[in-house]
Formats: structure tokens, sequence, C-alpha cells
């Protein structure tokens, strides 16, 4: 028995991302509604998965005309990690972890290391750094160091060069009814500790929960701080802006809300970058929607330090004059 074309597509737009993928499997039909659902929503990022996701979906002459969002993965892997702090950064995401899931890694690899820090997390420093030298030699330790390391060489290839901005560019180019784009600067809980749910990016989805994961943004004023190491954000937004601009692409809805984003972005006295100031407004200029909040730095420690107010944001009023 043949179905009426709209009970077809009532019923595929009932069915979640897993049963959608089934769907495409059922008829020729079928596939093309199922695709129209499914790859609403792509991610991009400069990891070799999700650019490989990214590059396959926007290249197809169907799935590309379903795309309505970007999700733009802004993490980072840290380059030049010693084995140590990648182990001690791993057992901080445990202790995360533990802060939303009863069982921390139930499934992992490794029972021995799941045992081990189990037993470490909630204890001081001092104690965990003890098992440092004993861990070093875990089979599943060096084999989540290695891929680590391998992305993060990669990804900064991609960032300190024109590749990534060029294949995001063209990608962009031949998405015509996208219209929102939705800045990320980590993975979700479920993809940062051991979860039945499939979220985030193709790279965070298949990531093994036993290994560490990129590094959110960080925006620090001392700039011999630790923590700049990590991206502040500032490089990803104008990534954005400068492939959209490019492809002549505009959008609607820019969200940046679930993350800060340091205010420096929006300065436009920084005459040391002329020639990107002002293209989000061209970027941007058609946005009804902006959702975002901006990163503040404190000086001093404890508990009596006072956030500081940065001086110049004319580019984020100018967005705002633009909105229809």
């Amino acid at each position: 028995m043949t179905l009426p074309n709209e009970l077809d597509v009532a019923i595929i737009h009932s069915l979640g991302s897993r049963d959608l993928k089934s769907a495409r499997l059922v008829s020729k039909l079928w596939c093309s509604y199922a695709s129209g659902f499914l790859f609403q929503k792509i991610y991009v990022s400069p990891h070799k998965v999700d650019l490989e996701a990214f590059e396959a979906i926007t290249q197809d002459s169907v799935l590309s005309k379903s795309v309505r969002k970007l999700v733009y993965d802004g993490s980072e892997f840290i380059p030049n990690y010693s084995k140590a702090s990648y182990l001690q950064n791993l057992w901080s995401q445990g202790c995360s972890s533990l802060c939303h899931y009863d069982n921390w890694y139930p499934d992992s690899q490794d029972p021995e290391f799941c045992s081990r820090v189990s037993a470490l997390v909630g204890k001081d420093r001092q104690g965990f750094e003890a098992t440092i030298d004993r861990l070093e030699d875990s089979e599943f330790l060096n084999e989540g160091y290695k891929m680590y390391t391998e992305h993060a060489v990669h990804q900064h290839h991609l960032l300190q060069s024109e590749e990534f901005v060029n294949i995001l560019t063209e990608g962009l180019w031949k998405v015509v009814l996208l219209d929102s784009i939705d800045v990320q600067d980590r993975w979700p809980m479920a993809a940062r500790a051991f979860d039945k749910r499939c979220e985030g990016s193709p790279l965070a989805r298949r990531w093994k929960p036993d290994h560490l994961c990129p590094a959110s943004w960080v925006w620090k004023k001392d700039p011999m701080s630790y923590a700049c190491a990590k991206s502040n954000g500032i490089g990803h937004y104008w990534i954005i802006v400068s492939a959209l601009v490019r492809a002549q692409r505009q959008v609607r809805n820019l969200s940046i809300d679930s993350i800060s984003i340091p205010p420096e972005v929006f300065d436009r006295t920084d005459h040391t970058k002329p020639s990107i100031l002002g293209l989000d407004v061209v970027a941007f200029a058609g946005l009804e929607s902006l959702h975002l909040s901006l990163a503040s730095w404190c000086d001093g420690c404890g508990d009596e330090e006072t956030p500081e107010v940065y001086p110049n944001i004319d580019g984020l009023w100018i967005l705002l004059s633009l909105m229809t």
C-alpha cells in the first residue's frame, strides 16, 4: 500500500536522528524526505573528521539544500601538551563528569584506570600526582595522548593557513538556505563523559570517553598566563566573518549565548587588524536575532576581585543598529 506523500512526511518528521538514518534506506522517496530533516543542522570545526563530514554534505547537490543551521565548534586541542599535563587535565575532566553522572566511564577500555581515577577523584592534587608515573605506561593513555597530539598538530595547521577558511567559504557558498549559525566553544557534556546520547559534532560523537577532550575558550588579561595557551575565541569569530563575506552569504540568526566572547572582538580602535575590522558589519547586516554574552577579566585573587569594564565595544553597537 502506498501512503499519501503528506503522511510519509508526517511520519518521517516524527522520527529521531537515529531513526531518520534508517528511514533513508527504505526507498529513494523516503531518503529524500528523511535527508531534508536529518541534515537541517550540520557541524564544522578545524578538525579533520568534522571537515570531511562538512565537505561531504555541502558538496552534495541534494543534502546541501537541506541545511538551515551551521554549528561552529571552536574548541581546540592545545599543542605541545606534555603527557603529564594531558593526564592532569584528563583527571580534571573526570571530576567534572562526576558532577553530572553517577558512574564515571562504566564502559571504559581500561577498568584498572577507571578504578584508580574513581578512587582519586575528590582527593587533593598531590595524591593524584603521586600516581602519574605509574599511569604513564598505560596503553589507553598512550593511545589517547597520541590522538590528542595528532589532532592538535592538524588543527594548528588548518588555523594558521588559509585552508580552513577556504573550505568553510566553499561550503557556505553552497548551503543556499542557511539562516542560522550557532557558535560553541566546547563539546556537550554527553561527549565529555560516557553517555548513551549522541550529541555534538561527528568527532565529538566518536571520541572515546576516557580520552581528553579539546579545551574551551579562556580570556585572560595577563598574556603570560598559562590559560593563554587556550583559545579566547577571537580568531574563530573572524574566521566565521571572513568566510561569510567571501561566500556572499548572510544569516538571520547568530548565537554565541552558551559561551562568552571577549569584548575586544568589537573594539574598532584596534589598528593592528585593519584588514578585518568592519567585515562583521557586512557579514551580519541581515541579522534578526543575536544571542551572546561578553567575557570579563578580573585582576587580583580571592573573593574581592572586581570585573573590569572593557573601554570600547563600538562594533557591537553598530551591529545592533543594523538589525532588522
